[in-house]
């Protein structure tokens, strides 16, 4: 009897290591895959901006006059001169800027310096 108890215990202490094996290993699996999967995120971030910057590289900012129009606002005038890299709310504000202007509000048969984007 006292063999079996014996033989007993050692099973117990090898299944007791093979699972603590499986989970070092799985551990392990999961930390890699992690990793690689924050490499992976990291190098496509890297990639996008690369490619907005070439996107961009190649277009040229000019400004012209225009004149306001009953009814328009720079709302209007934005979404006729902005371009789709550059949001209308960024774009009114370059043109409030180069103008000097402190609110939303122009006024009919005046003019604007707005930029232009080729």
């Amino acid at each position: 009897m006292r063999g079996f108890n014996m033989s007993r215990t050692n099973l117990d202490k090898k299944e007791i290591r093979n699972k603590e094996i499986r989970c070092k290993v799985r551990n392990f699996i999961i930390s890699v895959t992690v990793i690689l999967s924050i490499v992976v995120l990291i190098i496509s971030q890297k990639n996008n901006f690369v490619n907005d910057a070439e996107a961009h590289a190649d277009i040229e900012k000019y400004y012209t006059s225009i004149e306001i129009m009953p009814g328009d606002t720079l709302w209007d005038i934005a979404e006729r001169y902005s371009v789709s890299y550059c949001s209308i709310n960024d774009y009114i504000a370059e043109v409030k800027s180069a103008n000097n202007l402190t609110s939303d509000d122009i006024t009919a048969g005046g003019y604007l310096v707005v930029p232009v984007y080729r």
